[in-house]
């Protein structure tokens, strides 16, 4: 009884949380292009905004979101922009998805957190990316127009991301120039004692890193 309680009261809270967070946002974006549009600053209730913001999908966005690559401000949201996760295209063209610093603010550092405090609870907690990030980010086309790397970019910066932790360091988890990036790191994942997590940014690129290994496996183990 008292468990349930106490659930209770931590479901209550974070539903509390939650409203105020959607209160903020509306709040803060009630001037956009955007939230002129579905009359932000009349929305007061869940129920409201439920009733007002239809059910979308990205081609909804998508007129907004081609502007927005351009440098045109304040159409879907009022914050600073940080940069643009990039799609892997699946489904067709790859979707730029608008990812704003108070979005970093409010939200990566719980992710890398977390991944790290799996990797310490396993073994020596060392950790594989699969992926290597592009650094060479000075060209004009390529600015702001990033993938993995404007959260990755962002948890360096801040202190967030421990490269230590990762095999290979700072040098295999950042692109310097390695001229075959999966034999790198598959070599070093092989070497590194008490290897705990592997990641990477689609489930996809795992399948590629032991489809790679399984090719290669000879030449690697002998070199």
């Amino acid at each position: 009884m008292l468990a349930d309680k106490q659930l209770d009261m931590e479901c209550a809270d974070a539903i509390n949380i939650n409203q105020e967070n959607l209160k903020k946002i509306l709040y803060d974006n009630r001037n956009t292009a955007f939230g002129n549009k579905y009359h932000f600053s009349q929305i007061k209730t869940v129920q409201e905004y439920c009733r007002s913001i239809p059910l979308s999908d990205y081609r909804d966005f998508q007129g907004y979101i081609e502007e927005m690559c351009k440098g045109t401000e304040n159409l879907l949201t009022a914050y600073p922009l940080n940069g643009f996760g990039i799609t892997s295209g699946t489904e067709g063209k790859p979707k730029y998805i608008p990812i704003t610093c108070e979005t970093l603010l409010r939200y990566s550092d719980y992710l890398e957190r977390y991944k790290k405090r799996i990797a310490e609870e396993s073994g020596q907690g060392q950790r594989l990316f699969v992926n290597i990030f592009r650094t060479d980010l000075e060209r004009e086309q390529e600015k702001g127009l990033l993938c993995s790397e404007v959260f990755y970019g962002w948890f360096y910066e801040h202190g967030e991301l421990d490269t230590e932790r990762f095999a290979g360091g700072k040098e295999l988890l950042f692109d310097t120039g390695t001229a075959d990036g999966l034999y790198a790191k598959v070599w070093s994942g092989i070497l590194t004692e008490g290897l705990a997590v592997l990641e990477s940014v689609f489930q996809y690129d795992i399948l590629h890193f032991f489809d790679y290994f399984e090719k290669h496996w000879e030449e690697i183990l002998r070199d």
